[in-house]
């Protein structure tokens, strides 16, 4: 007899359970098979029990269920499983929020004040994004939590916001308000997996003959089969909604036959765990901190520096040494790269005396390559892995990459990616621009300044000066208004000693990002 009450998961990562019971309107405005499929679920993700509520119009102890028709949402997550899983970059706006479910809310409030196309093309592909990704869109007018799932590098991020929702029944609440949780992406499509299989049974044992237990039945044996994988690359690239997008990059990618044959299609890029979803591949990782609208011919210089970095074993590498497992402090990421700077200094015995990026990179078995990327916004670009040589590659074409004190500031950034940014301190590949995830890029932003500039090498007494300023910059090989900035954040001067700095300064200097955007 299939069971009609399954539990898959641990509450610690993610739990999904399911009851089916009698329908209390007896099928009344439902059709027979979603009456069949009336029942109760549970969520559970981190210790948080997301379907828990409490409805001060039936006082009792919280109900740890919600319950509704579960076919819709069973359909709507077996047909949305590829993108729900792999689809990592947001559809639009620079410095994307997090957690995702945030940056839906707050994207289609300001996309709704305003009257133009572009916000218009703006607010459907959000919307678009909504159906793919949030449980409202399987909801089918039942009262689910607000959550959204979005893939992350090798985990998977729950995020939920149940406040402001006016359209609840009055007097019912969810227990978890707001939230968010990262949990493996492997275990979640397990458990999640593991709930279509016993519904689509459980439905089928009950009318096998239905149209609809038919059809999920067969959607949700498909999820295993390895005809999704190359779907599921190109969500996980960036490029779920136009696949075709990747023949474009195999075009634009300067590769050798052979290597071409290998990438036809970028399926091989790419694993699987238990064929439910594709691993994250370098080349995932890095293209889900570009932009959406990335150029088909930096996509393939991108890919080809990859392919180039590729060797046919693991070789140790001096870096591989100092690799960390970092995981980002919930406040303040600044102040944790100063210090992994500054520890990162003392363990390479470099004293106090200034760097020369290029020459300690390639000590450290870092190769370093000039690149020239259409999108100037990204200033360089950094990956390691088992399979690929920890490299770094520079953006002449950005404004900050032909400067000398600019480029050894770039390549003190990427340092920081590679050694504390890898997935599960194994892999790494992120390009340095507006699409990076933020809090990240700080911390970078900080451990280039600490590094390269070390606090314990500084003499400052009281309030820095622009004597103070001129000898450092003389010192380390830098620009005024750099030093100035490095001042600011360390709290060596005030607001209106720098203005007194800045304006002394003998000639206009360009901004320097890695500096001066740590706030």
């Amino acid at each position: 007899m299939t069971p009609t009450a399954l539990r898959h998961g641990s509450p610690e990562t993610v739990s999904i359970g399911f009851e089916l019971v009698p329908d209390p309107d007896e099928g009344a405005g439902a059709t027979s098979v979603e009456s069949a499929s009336w029942g109760r679920l549970t969520l559970t993700v981190a210790g948080h029990p997301l379907t828990a509520f409490t409805d001060a119009l039936a006082p009792s102890e919280p109900s740890l269920s919600v319950a509704w028709y579960l076919l819709p949402f069973a359909e709507w997550l077996a047909s949305q499983w590829d993108p729900l899983f792999h689809e990592q970059v947001l559809p639009w706006m620079a410095r994307p929020a997090s957690p995702a479910g945030d940056w839906f809310e707050t994207s289609t409030r300001l996309l709704l004040l305003r009257d133009n196309s572009d916000s218009l093309d703006q607010l459907a592909k959000a919307q678009g994004w909504w159906r793919r990704h949030s449980f409202d869109a399987g909801a089918d007018g039942g009262v689910l939590p607000r959550v959204t799932i979005r893939r992350v590098g090798d985990d998977v991020e729950f995020s939920w916001n149940n406040q402001d929702r006016t359209e609840l029944p009055e007097g019912f609440r969810f227990l978890e308000s707001r939230g968010t949780a990262r949990v493996p992406a492997d275990e979640a499509a397990r458990t999640l997996f593991g709930f279509l299989e016993g519904i689509a049974a459980a439905l089928a044992s009950r009318l096998p003959d239905d149209p609809r237990t038919i059809a999920l039945s067969r959607r949700v044996a498909r999820l295993t089969g390895d005809a999704s994988m190359p779907a599921r690359s190109a969500w996980l690239l960036g490029f779920g909604e136009d696949p075709a997008f990747l023949d474009r990059i195999r075009s634009a990618a300067t590769l050798p036959r052979a290597a071409r044959d290998k990438w036809d299609g970028l399926a091989a890029m790419q694993g699987s765990v238990d064929r439910l979803i594709a691993t994250c591949s370098p080349a995932a990782l890095l293209f889900a901190s570009v932009a959406p609208d990335v150029s088909a011919t930096d996509a393939g210089t991108l890919l080809t520096a990859l392919w180039k970095a590729e060797r046919k074993r693991p070789v140790s590498e001096a870096i591989d040494g100092l690799v960390a497992d970092a995981p980002l402090p919930d406040d303040r990421p600044y102040v944790d790269g100063y210090a992994r700077a500054l520890a990162l200094r003392d363990r390479l015995d470099l004293g106090h005396e200034p760097v020369d990026m290029t020459s300690l990179l390639g000590r450290l078995g870092v190769a370093v390559a000039d690149t020239e990327l259409e999108d100037r916004s990204i200033r360089g670009v950094s990956f390691a892995s088992p399979e690929h040589r920890p490299t770094i590659l520079v953006n002449r074409k950005s404004r900050f990459g032909r400067q000398p004190w600019s480029r050894n500031a770039i390549l003190a950034h990427e340092l920081c990616h590679l050694i504390h940014d890898r997935e599960r301190a194994t892999r790494v590949a992120i390009a340095s621009g507006a699409w990076a995830p933020r809090a990240v890029e700080k911390r970078a932003n900080a451990f280039a300044a600490m590094f390269l500039i070390p606090e314990t090498a500084l003499s400052v007494r009281g309030t820095a000066t622009f004597t103070d300023v001129r000898k450092t910059a003389e010192r380390f090989g830098a620009s005024y208004r750099a030093v100035a900035y490095h001042f600011l954040h360390l709290g060596l001067i005030d607001n209106d000693a720098m203005a007194r700095v800045l304006a002394r300064i003998p000639r206009p200097e360009p901004p320097d990002p890695e500096l001066e955007a740590l706030d």
